[in-house]
């Protein structure tokens, strides 16, 4: 059995009365954020040493229980050692440990026990501990539950994460050094105090929001969005699924809007919604990266677009401003077309370009400024006639993939 151990003993500097593992990044705890590298390692029990319960502790309990783990509170070595089978696998973590668990995951991929290091001066300067004259502590481990048993006799009251690193490094573990890509920016930082949480936010939104497609303007600034406003809103509880209601009811209004008759701003509305809709669904994806979450939101957003689409066909349709069978449809017959040709065109063959078929901001955008002007069925026209061009354009050029 996998087990991970997650120190929270050590107090954070600058006058902080927690300790580190309760310093918070993106809304939840380091400690919340180290659960989520041991989700990632595939670990079926979690020992945290503690000094005591706490409201934190009881709440990464619950996390931990509701994923289907084990979950254990000690307070030194000797309960650790009860707790730990000889044939067990452990997975220790240092106090204040903030790590990709991707890429964590997949640095102590190997079943052979494992002590990961940064170069000596890079590490002690970072707030890690030193090894030997060349290295330091990655603060990530993995060794054999059988060696556990040798820091049983330790005080109740010593450096159980260091000990730990110490009987590794004894009983043959090889060391291995965390990659140079990895410990720029928040891939890999032990976080001391308030002051280093705070720095590293910016870099952990990056790491796992990615890079934005400036391409598709719409997806830009949903980008810039949730790197400028997220972590605010994921320290006050927000999140994305706050976002996402809040786009819900736009879209309600814009359609109430397009009702009485007022087009371009129940397009724009409409347009505006997706972008609230989108940001809310990066936030959302950030979360489930960094904290190992279930993947529930894709088909959430792709029911919004699907309904978003409908009521673009539906605004259009409403400007004839009377209610004939045959008027309706022939104003709501383009704007199907339209959108219809953005949903089947393959995506694959435009590369980065693909990205504005589902940009519903700049498309919403354009309709609300031809209906503005009083165009917008020759600008509904023009596009679709645009698309179906480069629709035939595409399925004509033969496909780059080849058979071996």
């Amino acid at each position: 059995m996998r087990v991970a151990l997650l120190s929270m003993i050590e107090p954070a500097t600058g006058g902080h009365a927690l300790p580190r593992a309760f310093l918070h990044v993106g809304g939840e705890s380091v400690a919340r954020h180290q659960l989520g590298l041991a989700m990632a390692l595939q670990c079926q029990r979690i020992i945290c040493h503690a000094r005591g319960l706490s409201a934190e502790l009881v709440q990464m309990q619950h996390v931990a229980e509701n994923a289907g783990l084990q979950f254990h509170l000690i307070n030194g070595p000797r309960q650790l050692s009860a707790l730990i089978a000889a044939q067990d696998e452990v997975i220790v973590m240092a106090d204040g440990l903030l790590a990709d668990p991707r890429r964590g995951a997949s640095l102590m991929a190997e079943s052979t026990a494992t002590v990961l290091v940064l170069p000596v001066e890079s590490g002690i300067a970072a707030g890690f501990e030193r090894l030997d004259i060349n290295h330091a502590s990655a603060g990530l481990l993995r060794m054999a539950g059988k060696h556990v048993e040798a820091i049983s006799q330790l005080p109740e009251d010593c450096d159980l994460v260091s000990a730990l690193t110490r009987v590794a490094l004894q009983s043959g573990a090889k060391q291995k050094m965390v990659p140079a890509d990895l410990r720029e920016g928040a891939g890999w930082r032990l976080l001391r105090n308030e002051a280093d949480a705070h720095d590293a936010e910016a870099g952990w939104m990056d790491l796992h929001l990615g890079k934005a497609d400036f391409i598709a303007p719409g997806f830009a600034i949903a980008h810039h969005l949730v790197r400028r406003f997220g972590p605010a809103l994921l320290h006050a509880g927000s999140g994305g699924n706050a976002i996402a209601t809040g786009a819900g009811v736009l879209l309600l209004l814009a359609v109430i809007t397009g009702w009485f008759g007022f087009l371009a701003t129940a397009l724009a509305m409409a347009g505006v919604a997706w972008l609230l809709r989108t940001s809310g669904g990066m936030l959302a994806q950030v979360e489930r990266n960094s904290m190992q979450l279930p993947q529930s939101g894709q088909t959430r957003s792709e029911v919004f677009d699907a309904i978003l689409d409908v009521a673009l066909v539906v605004l259009i349709g409403w400007s004839a401003r009377y209610f004939l069978w045959n008027a309706w449809a022939a104003l709501a017959f383009p704007p199907i077309i339209l959108l219809g040709l953005l949903r089947i065109l393959p995506r694959d063959r435009l590369g980065r370009w693909g990205g504005m078929l589902d940009d519903r901001l700049t498309l919403a955008s354009g309709l609300a400024i031809a209906a503005a002007f009083g165009v917008i069925m020759p600008a509904i026209q023009i596009a679709a006639l645009l698309l179906m061009a480069a629709g035939i354009f595409l399925t004509s050029r033969p496909s780059r993939i080849t058979g071996a």
